[in-house]
């Protein structure tokens, strides 16, 4: 049997009090339908929920966010507060359903609006659900409780292995770099600015001039053009959204190519004592609440940069750190995605595996027994 989603449940729209629990969509969690704590402030009365009503993010519904509410509160923002009717449906199947790729794939579908999508009541009312009886529906919650519950331990248990594997990582590097019978050099005596190289290209323009050069922006590759405006062994190190405060992420990379660099990155070319992949392990150890300013976007202006301070090798011992760097964060890169392919992996057979079980593909019965 199946059935519109909106004869088994109804939206709530009655707003809360002043007073009560606030939730924002932030605080749910993509694909798993968990909630987590925020300091955010959040303005407006917001709807009111109780515990087993379902909130299901209507922006940008391919996240999966979904909650099954636990608790009295407001929702506040982006979402539909989808309240079960109990007498034939169990709120804990329909939180299941919000969450399978047969709801979230046809309500994406449909969604409204270029910048912020959105998926409006008559969508979501719309999507058919495969509605067994109310204890069929119970099993196939259960089930997936227990499974679910098994995949979020090992996916948490892997995403801490990560973490651990980054931080040393990043201990590697700074021990590595740091050299304390090493001169004091500012950076502006070791490379060359390149930033009058750089160019911005919008997606339009970029569109016009398709290749395979890449064209960098503060942190990342963006796109790939036809042409190269630097083709040098040289360094780059975001001026402006970089993750300057982030030590698991890197800011300056060392580059050996043809790039399009845009006015987010800075472009530094090393000068012949200076090594560019040490320059950039270097960069990557700073400490920089000293140099980035900016009261709403990190910036790492012009003359901040070049005023960095970093204890300077010689040039054969850079090339020693660099060799030895580039071998021990090899080994822990492979870890590294070794775990995250598996967190992607489970990931994608917890959604299948919800789909499966609340379009009845999955007979939870058998599982059981």
């Amino acid at each position: 049997m199946s059935t519109q989603l909106g004869r088994v449940v109804s939206l709530v729209t009655e707003k809360a009090t002043a007073t009560t629990v606030q939730v924002g969509l932030e605080m749910i969690e993509r694909n798993t339908g968990e909630r987590r704590p925020s300091e955010a402030e959040y303005e407006g009365e917001g709807v009111a929920f109780a515990p087993g009503d379902v909130l299901f993010g209507k922006l940008r519904p391919y996240l999966a966010k979904s909650w099954l509410a636990d608790i009295h509160g407001a929702a506040v923002g982006d979402f539909h507060v989808l309240r079960p009717d109990l007498t034939s449906v169990e709120p804990r199947f329909v939180h299941y359903f919000t969450l399978s790729r047969a709801f979230l794939d046809e309500v994406t579908a449909a969604v409204q609006g270029a910048k912020m999508p959105r998926a409006n009541w008559d969508t979501v009312r719309n999507v058919r659900s495969h509605l067994p009886p109310i204890s069929t529906q119970r099993a196939i919650a259960d089930y997936l409780d227990r499974e679910t519950a098994q995949i979020d331990t090992l996916v948490a248990k892997q995403e801490q292995l990560v973490t651990t594997l980054r931080e040393r990582k990043a201990a590697v590097t700074s021990q590595t770099i740091e050299m304390p019978w090493a001169p004091l050099r500012p950076l502006r005596r070791l490379a060359d600015c390149w930033d009058h190289l750089r160019i911005p290209l919008n997606a339009e323009e970029r569109a016009l001039v398709p290749g395979d050069v890449p064209y960098w922006g503060a942190n990342s590759i963006q796109d790939y053009v036809c042409r190269a405006l630097v083709n040098e062994s040289i360094v780059l190190i975001g001026e402006d959204g970089a993750p300057f405060f982030d030590p698991f992420r890197p800011v300056a990379f060392a580059i050996d190519g043809p790039i399009w660099p845009n006015n987010h990155i800075h472009v530094l070319k090393p000068r012949d004592d200076t090594s560019p992949s040490w320059l950039a392990y270097a960069l990557n150890s700073v400490d920089y609440s000293l140099y980035v300013a900016g009261s709403t976007r990190d910036k790492l202006n012009q003359s901040a940069l070049l005023s960095i301070v970093l204890r300077v090798p010689p040039l054969d011992e850079q090339h020693r750190i660099v060799a030895h760097l580039d071998e021990q964060i090899s080994k822990i890169d492979l870890l590294i995605s070794k775990a995250e392919q598996f967190i992607a992996l489970s990931r994608e057979r917890r959604s299948a595996l919800i789909t499966a079980a609340v379009t009845g593909q999955l007979d939870v019965t058998e599982r059981a027994a």
